[in-house]
């Protein structure tokens, strides 16, 4: 969300790749996540702050699972995404 922010704070900003926001994990844990509009702009959260409000009774409930990185492919070469 913070980068949304600073996105439209920029004026020479063009593109900002949102990917998290909307999954179905962040959902339950804000109460707002990242939409465009009609004009395929993005819209910023409302309220004061970051205009977000994170619902730490889910976090709580959400078992941490850790993270693979995907370093290589099946025949053994570098992956770079």
């Amino acid at each position: 969300i913070t980068n949304l922010h600073l996105a439209a704070a920029a004026p020479a900003f063009t593109v900002l790749e949102l990917v998290h926001e909307s999954t179905e994990l962040m959902k339950p844990l804000a109460s707002w996540t990242a939409s465009a509009g009609p004009d395929g702009h993005a819209i910023l959260p409302p309220g004061p702050g970051l205009g977000v409000d994170m619902h730490e009774d889910v976090l709580a409930k959400t078992p941490s699972t850790p993270f693979q990185w995907d370093l290589y492919h099946a025949d053994g070469a570098v992956a770079d995404w």
